[in-house]
């Protein structure tokens, strides 16, 4: 164990900390302002606020370095008050903590500076008060977590409360109900004459607690990244989480309006990514009425997206219309084995690959040179594949009618192969034949 540094040396150096103690403080809170993005955000009067428990902080700290004393409950009362009171003022816990690293970082500074390293004595009281100042900072950070997350849980679930009663209220078509302006009223929104509904969801429904837990801190994260995104936006968003998705309703009423907020979908879509969210769009509509639909059409959308495995780009219900028609109608089986299924039974017995083919074809817009330049061979070679396909399949790839079959019987079997955990394979270029 090391010996006990000389009780004098320990008065010098915290009598020349203590000297500087305002100084510090403003210190301290320019670093929080320079360092932790939240922070950055906040008014004068808040972060005079900080400056003050800063202070506070630091004074309880010498306190217990000068007396040898060992930090106590009541030290932490102001730690934990700030703590709260972060939570009402939109600081992350993580900046919060980070705000409490930089605080820790200061006063080592400072006691490093108030040493005179050519002094024994100090050098070794230097040493007792680092520790004190790591053990200081270990307890108080588990107090400010505590007292983050403890608030947190009440304020998040009053709050979410209330937001899941707005967005059902609005989905319902209630939109123009008095309970509607009431609970809009104390989540201090404004309700938009009408809204581009998005709904961010995952893969499949929580099956166990872990998976739960998971999933609730992925929308929790997609819910802090919506602030992020859609800054840009006019209007008050109105956020909440329902049925294990995240749904976000954007005030729109022009086609102007539906582009900004693709724009800050497209940022959402790639923040989620990782978390293996995808972000579906409903369609655009003209008033409170229609939220409900445009919600439907979300959940959709992302439903489909998550099928395609469509990570980090929004998914307009606009764009997969097709693809909706086909999940909700009992011939895509028929329509697919009817026409996809002859070239699919043709390529596994011949080791051929003219669902490639016709793939390319499709995607390439019929475009027969196109087409070749994408499967990397000769336009004739298209010509005789697209022969064969309609040997196959007994449709005319360059038949208007027949082209336009081909191509929704297309959509339906990839979307069956999805449906069923499989992925269509990848074209081999130049094996058909």
């Amino acid at each position: 164990m090391p010996s006990a540094p000389a009780p004098r040396a320990v008065e010098r150096i915290v009598g020349r900390v203590r000297a500087r103690r305002e100084d510090l403080s403003h210190t301290m809170v320019a670093r929080y302002v320079d360092q932790v993005v939240d922070y950055a955000t906040l008014d004068e009067f808040v972060l005079e606020d900080v400056r003050s428990i800063s202070l506070h902080n630091l004074d309880a700290l010498l306190e217990q370095v000068e007396h040898g004393d060992a930090i106590e409950d009541r030290d932490l009362v102001g730690w934990r008050q700030g703590a709260a009171r972060r939570v009402h003022q939109g600081v992350s816990l993580d900046s919060h903590l980070h705000a409490y690293r930089v605080w820790g970082e200061t006063v080592w500074e400072a006691v490093s500076e108030a040493v005179e390293f050519d002094n024994h004595d100090e050098e070794r009281a230097g040493l007792y008060i680092a520790r004190m100042v790591i053990r200081h900072m270990n307890l108080a950070s588990t107090a400010v977590a505590s007292a983050y997350l403890d608030k947190l849980r009440r304020v998040w679930s009053d709050r979410e409360v209330l937001q899941r009663d707005l967005l059902d209220e609005l989905i319902a078509g209630h939109g123009a109900s008095t309970r509607a302006a009431v609970l809009a009223d104390a989540l201090d929104v404004t309700i938009a004459s009408a809204y581009v509904v998005l709904a961010v969801g995952g893969a499949a429904s929580p099956s166990n607690i872990e998976e739960s837990v998971a999933s609730r801190l992925a929308l929790l994260r997609a819910a802090d990244s919506v602030k992020t995104c859609f800054t840009s936006l006019s209007g008050s968003l109105i956020t909440g989480i329902r049925r294990n998705d995240l749904v976000v309703l954007c005030p729109a009423s022009s086609q102007a309006n539906m582009a900004a907020t693709m724009r800050c979908a497209l940022r959402l879509a790639s923040l989620v990514a990782p978390d293996r969210l995808i972000v579906g769009v409903g369609a655009m509509h003209s008033g409170l009425d229609d939220v409900g639909i445009a919600y439907a059409e979300a959940k959709e959308a992302a439903t489909i997206g998550i099928g395609r495995q469509v990570y980090g780009t929004p998914v307009r219900f606009d764009d997969v219309v097709m693809d909706s028609m086909l999940r909700s109608s009992s011939l895509s089986q028929r329509l697919a084995d009817g026409t996809i299924g002859a070239l699919q039974a043709y390529d596994a017995s011949k080791g051929a690959d003219f669902v490639g083919t016709l793939r390319a074809y499709i995607g390439a817009g019929f475009n027969l040179t196109k087409a070749a330049k994408e499967l990397y061979v000769h336009p004739n070679t298209v010509v005789y594949r697209l022969k064969r396909i309609k040997e196959l399949t007994g449709r005319d790839p360059h038949d208007p009618d027949d082209m336009i079959l081909l191509a929704v019987a297309m959509r339906a079997a990839d979307q069956l192969a999805h449906r069923d955990g499989l992925v269509p394979s990848p074209t081999e270029y130049g094996s058909s034949r």
